[in-house]
């Protein structure tokens, strides 16, 4: 899950600390806290977007050197995955889904909001029930002017099969094009 903030590395806690004081006046953490960080750079338009429907006008925003222009909205927001791998957490599926709740239920105020992750759709509506081979499938991209690059794209893409067979010629057939199209020979791996 995704969630953008209107600030620069936002962060916050998701889970307090809770301790226990020992009878020999040692501490004891029983539960130790979450605390999760947004982080600039991987801001997509389509969350630019959302920023910008949600929140309106950004108060204190920024202007260029002309003192006219404003500054890219990208470049005041951070965003934070729940997928990453990098989180401490990334690999217990209960304090993922804690996390989560917890973001969910917090997100649409003035801190941060939830952005769905966009659905990418098949290149023509029974792609996914092809049954002809991949020359086949190579053949009616071309015949129904269809992209290479869309097709692979859905392919890769998590709505997508995601099929090995598929995804390697189809990144082939773009390097054969691209190559006759610069005049270049193209060698197979």
């Amino acid at each position: 899950m995704r969630f953008i903030s209107q600030y620069k590395q936002f962060g916050m806690q998701v889970r307090a600390i809770r301790e226990m004081v020992l009878a020999t006046g040692q501490v004891q953490v029983q539960v130790e806290p979450i605390y999760i960080q947004f982080w600039q750079g991987d801001v997509s338009e389509a969350e630019v977007a959302a920023a910008e429907s949600h929140w309106g006008v950004f108060a204190g925003r920024t202007v260029e050197r002309d003192q006219m222009t404003p500054t890219p909205l990208v470049s005041r927001l951070s965003a934070f995955d729940t997928d990453a791998d990098h989180h401490p957490w990334a690999n217990d599926p209960a304090v993922k889904e804690m996390v989560e709740e917890t973001l969910l239920r917090k997100a649409g105020g003035k801190d941060f909001i939830y952005v769905p992750r966009p659905t990418t759709l098949p290149p023509w509506p029974s792609y996914d029930e092809f049954a002809g081979n991949l020359n086949a499938l190579l053949k009616r991209i071309e015949e129904d002017g269809y992209t290479l690059e869309s097709v692979l794209a859905y392919e890769q893409s998590p709505d997508g099969p995601q099929r090995d067979a598929h995804i390697a010629f189809l990144g082939e057939e773009i390097l054969k094009r691209d190559a006759a199209e610069e005049g270049g020979d193209f060698i197979g791996a």
